[in-house]
């Protein structure tokens, strides 16, 4: 018994009258403990997802917890990874022009070799930081296996569907390639690092689309303009995973999505590089919109394409 009111709560109080009550019938039924913790016990069971096209994951609600939760924590690192390597490669361009670097290394290579060499470098960078974190973490699981954080991350990863698995990497891989090439478009038209987050601020509100709405998804999965938009390159790496990992879309709607990212990826590469060609040695007074309009002007005509 409390002598002090104030600290005695009323779900505490209530929890206790039901336990007493509880154990109370039980008695008058003639049930021991046992019995009664059986009874109490809740019922064990396991699911199966179909939808129109038939069964779509196996595992039950384990594989579709730890598809969610690969597909959230996904979502969370493209947008750290796009924040800050996406930066990177702006920073990098807009330096090379402002300090007229640019112009010696165009001189014994050309555009498309200094176009696509920054990108692999930056994606070289990228998989060595996560190769290193990765070694980090075993590491880390080697010498402290009863960790809880380690426990918990191998039963999400254990749960997880392989096919989920390669289908959300690859969704990622070529979402994140997307950002860079248009990162690297972008840049070329920066006179100087002053308009480095000019050019970077619209990439990144992109990205946010995606990363947003894979946390409103969960509670509209019959929204029109979430399921749309998880189609859309540029949004679809991070929406289109999400969707599949709460089952509210199957293996032919991500592929779908993945060739819709190659598509735009490939179209991006060939005629980005012309836009970078052009702009890369180019300075222009006034914003970087201007500078985008007029890039515009005759790249698909016969003559740009025939450079």
């Amino acid at each position: 018994m409390s002598t002090d009111a104030d600290s005695l709560s009323e779900d505490t109080l209530q929890s206790t009258i039901n336990q007493y009550y509880m154990l109370n019938q039980a008695t008058k039924l003639h049930l021991n403990a046992d019995q009664l913790q059986t009874l109490m016990d809740p019922p064990a069971f396991d699911s199966t997802v179909y939808n129109k096209n038939g069964k779509s994951s196996a595992g039950g609600a384990t594989s579709n917890t730890a598809n969610s939760m690969l597909a959230g924590g996904l979502g969370i690192f493209i947008f750290i990874f796009l924040t800050a390597y996406v930066g990177m490669i702006a920073q990098e361009i807009a330096n090379e022009k402002s300090s007229r670097i640019m112009e010696i290394l165009l001189a014994v290579t050309s555009p498309g070799v200094q176009f696509f060499g920054k990108l692999l470098g930056v994606a070289g960078l990228a998989i060595t930081h996560g190769l290193v974190y990765v070694l980090a973490g075993g590491i880390f699981a080697i010498f402290m296996p009863k960790n809880q954080y380690i426990d918990m991350v191998r039963g999400m990863l254990a749960g997880v569907d392989i096919n989920f698995a390669i289908m959300t990497g690859l969704l990622a891989i070529v979402g994140i390639f997307l950002y860079m090439i248009l990162t690297a478009i972008i840049s070329a038209m920066i006179n100087d690092l002053s308009q480095v987050q000019q050019a970077v601020s619209p990439i990144t509100y992109v990205a946010m689309i995606g990363y947003i709405l894979s946390f409103v998804l969960e509670g509209q999965p019959h929204n029109l303009l979430i399921n749309v938009l998880s189609y859309v390159p540029f949004i679809s790496q991070t929406l289109m995973p999400a969707r599949l990992g709460l089952q509210y879309a199957n293996m032919t709607d991500a592929l779908i999505a993945l060739l819709l990212e190659v598509v735009v990826l490939i179209f991006l590469a060939r005629y980005g590089l012309r836009v970078y060609k052009k702009n890369v040695l180019t300075y222009t007074d006034g914003n970087i919109t201007k500078a985008a309009l007029l890039s515009l002007k005759g790249l698909f005509s016969k003559k740009t394409i025939e450079d």
